[in-house]
């Protein structure tokens, strides 16, 4: 009956009011309640990674003064003066890739765990390969080096990226080991044959001699000029030994440091296999 069809209608449209009442007046609070608790969480990391990273600097130096010839040393200083922090130093590789102005960054595989007190200072070195490319030098669009500290969640907390230049293969890269700090600038300007190269001099001491023979292959001439070679590692001195017996071209300078070298290299490898030094290069 068409009364009998009105009221149903009527009586569907009251329910489905009603409807809406109770769940803004039961419903509603719960719902709010559950967004509630969802957010606290977020709301406590968003307040406490500030907190956490605000005592936290990063400085970083890479390649031999940011020149490179393969492998390159990575030097980072980290203070804290906030929390007590534990992390991880990551390094990827930005390349370029065709088309022009486009850049990858790969995958870090290289990583350091970081425990750091606070009120501490931390130094680390990490050695990454940078391949030059054989067609050229890709000087005008070179590799980069993207340095993230990254907390125990792996949040991104301090990042650097550092572009080191690579050194022309038909230079002579010369790393000096001295006492002295000046005095070199003559080496410097010695001439070539090809007058579009050069003669590159690094300055190296105990912190920044690699103590890995793939990184020392940057160099073609290292020169021991009076220098305090018991300051060297173990592993620093070994990793010159390995260089050297590979074919690369130590100067010693001078009857002392000649001396000095020897009876580094004795109390390092008394307990060797051989029992000798391969370093028999003096210059008086």
């Amino acid at each position: 009956m068409p009364g009998t069809g009105m009221n149903y209608y009527e009586m569907m449209r009251r329910q489905v009011r009603d409807a809406r009442g109770w769940w803004a007046i039961h419903a509603a609070p719960v719902l709010i309640l559950l967004v509630a608790l969802l957010l606290i969480p977020a709301s406590a990391r968003a307040y406490t990674a500030p907190q956490a990273a605000s005592g936290l600097t990063m400085q970083v130096n890479a390649g031999f003064h940011t020149r490179y010839r393969g492998w390159v040393p990575v030097y980072i200083t980290l203070g804290n003066t906030g929390t007590d922090f534990i992390g991880t130093l990551s390094i990827s590789i930005s390349r370029p890739v065709p088309p022009p102005g486009r850049r990858v960054i790969s995958p870090s595989g290289y990583q350091e765990p970081i425990n750091l007190p606070k009120g501490a200072q931390q130094q680390a070195t990490m050695y990454i390969p940078l391949l030059i490319n054989s067609i050229g030098l890709s000087l005008f669009d070179p590799q980069s080096l993207v340095i993230n500290l990254l907390d125990r969640r792996g949040n991104v907390i301090r990042t650097q990226t550092n572009t080191p230049i690579p050194v022309d293969p038909a230079d002579v890269f010369v790393g000096i080991l001295s006492d002295q700090q000046s005095g070199f600038g003559p080496l410097s300007a010695v001439s070539l044959p090809d007058q579009d190269n050069s003669v590159i001099v690094e300055p190296l001491d105990a912190q920044t001699m690699p103590d890995m023979t793939t990184v020392l292959e940057n160099f073609d001439i290292i020169v021991l000029d009076d220098f305090t070679t018991d300051r060297l590692s173990l592993d620093q001195l070994r990793a010159l030994q390995v260089w050297v017996n590979r074919g690369g071209r130590l100067i010693v300078v001078g009857e002392r440091a000649s001396s000095r070298l020897a009876t580094s290299c004795r109390e390092r490898h008394q307990h060797s296999a051989s029992g000798h030094s391969p370093f028999a290069y003096q210059w008086p």
